[in-house]
């Protein structure tokens, strides 16, 4: 675009204020309003920590359309507004990466989550092939024999709406391990309790008690001398209190003992214990949460906590919103992660030439998995060795003229001079001679009769 146009087509957010009536907005709030909102026993504990981890490494995983073959093997990645869905944009307000780690975060929270079609080119209703522009997350609020009724985000009113869909259009996706997160005798509720506990007695260290005792001079056995100590008692409290600095004055004869420390209960210890059983349970480790974990562990996690999760979202989709007739023609829902993220920098090298050598990843495809740019060479596209040579016949051609060319410049052996020269020897008659007439035979020459080599034990090759 030339100078004159862009002047004339130029547009700045501030400056560009057509003079248009005010439009009604609609509601506005000062948060997201369909940001999933943590329970409060869930917000103040160390679970919701554990709950954000895993619904980031389940969103890494790619969730997409494919064409698969007859035994369920992966054949190319299929361009429909589905994949555009789960790949780039699920709706105006997320990705499709935040889609997956918000489904997530509320089927830990509820149990289950509702992924509804929201914008298609058709009506579900009416027919089962139907393209899908526009998906949104939400909770099921009542449960029907046939229908659900889903609490899902209005985009154009901004408010959360309760629709009442068909359960053959909507992704109604269960917990896998609901009965370690929201079955009611869960570990995890259990958990929830201790914590609770422990915010009681945490609460009650934190106050702004003193924990002393003072000891005054004489006996509190009668009530006058049990008077008087109340009364010297509120005398000191009265003086830290309206004391700016909070200091008192005490009798020569009166003492102060300040508890060294509150009396201490095993409950922390208690808490400990259940989380690692708990994070035993998930199949999730510190080492992952922190970030330290080495590839067994990781890979361990992967098996048994985001596979198991990631089955579950495809087969839900894969069952509602593909017809039998596209799942026959070999469509699916397929997810697979990226293997090179848990391999060390010093060891891609080697896969990379292990994988290349074995012609199963071309030259750019590895380059493209280090974040380098493609080749323009066009054998980088090819699945080829190149350790081995392009054409193997000339090289076996070379190879055969090059022993030809040997032989030839090869000596010729004089009878009886070889190598291959072997003593006759007969265990039953040691001093029989060849039938020859000799004392030697061998079965790759003729021994020598003048100087007959002596052996001392019969070889059919030394």
């Amino acid at each position: 675009m030339d100078f004159k146009n862009r002047i004339k087509h130029a547009w700045n957010a501030f400056l560009n204020k057509d003079p248009t009536p005010p439009v009604e907005l609609g509601p506005s709030s000062y948060y997201y309003p369909e940001r999933t909102q943590t329970k409060t026993q869930n917000d103040r504990s160390m679970i919701n920590s554990i709950f954000n981890r895993i619904a980031i490494d389940v969103s890494t995983v790619k969730i997409l359309q494919a064409k698969v073959d007859e035994n369920g093997n992966f054949v190319e990645a299929m361009k429909t507004p589905l994949t555009e869905c789960l790949q780039v944009s699920a709706n105006i307000d997320q990705t499709g990466r935040a889609l997956i780690q918000d489904a997530v975060q509320r089927m830990f929270k509820e149990g289950c989550v509702a992924l509804a079609p929201i914008v298609s080119d058709d009506n579900p209703n009416n027919t089962g092939t139907y393209d899908i522009y526009d998906i949104r997350c939400g909770i099921v609020t009542q449960w029907y024999p046939r229908k659900v009724e889903v609490e899902i985000y209005n985009d154009k009113k901004g408010t959360m709406d309760r629709l009442l869909l068909d359960k053959e259009i909507v992704c109604i996706i269960q917990n896998p391990m609901y009965d370690i997160m929201n079955s009611p005798s869960s570990l995890l509720s259990r958990i929830f309790k201790k914590l609770a506990l422990l915010d009681v007695v945490d609460n009650e260290n934190a106050s702004s008690k003193l924990n002393m005792i003072i000891q005054v001079p004489y006996s509190t056995r009668s009530q006058l001398h049990q008077d008087n100590a109340t009364r010297r008692r509120k005398e000191i409290e009265d003086q830290l209190v309206n004391n700016p600095y909070g200091i008192a004055y005490m009798d020569i004869n009166e003492k102060l003992i300040q508890l060294s420390k509150p009396l201490e209960s095993n409950l922390l210890e208690h808490i400990k214990y259940l989380m690692e059983t708990y994070k035993n349970q998930l199949g999730i480790t510190d080492a992952v949460l922190n970030g330290t974990a080495n590839e067994s562990e990781m890979n361990n996690y992967i098996r048994r906590t985001v596979e198991p999760i990631c089955a579950a979202i495809c087969d839900e989709m894969k069952r509602k919103w593909l017809t039998q007739t596209a799942r026959t023609k070999g469509h699916s829902i397929v997810y697979y992660s990226d293997p090179f993220k848990l391999i060390p920098l010093t060891d891609i090298a080697k896969f990379a030439d292990v994988l290349s050598r074995n012609e199963i990843m071309t030259s750019n495809e590895l380059r493209q998995k280090m974040g380098m740019p493609p080749s323009d060479d066009p054998r980088a596209d090819e699945l080829n060795n190149a350790n081995m040579p392009d054409n193997p016949e000339e090289v076996q051609n070379e190879v055969e003229v090059d022993e030809q060319i040997t032989e030839e410049a090869a000596p010729e052996q004089e009878p009886g001079s070889g190598e291959s020269e072997e003593v006759y020897f007969d265990p039953k008659n040691p001093g029989a001679t060849a039938p020859n007439g000799t004392n030697s035979f061998s079965l790759f020459g003729k021994g020598n009769d003048e100087q007959p080599q002596e052996r001392p034990a019969f070889s059919l090759f030394k």
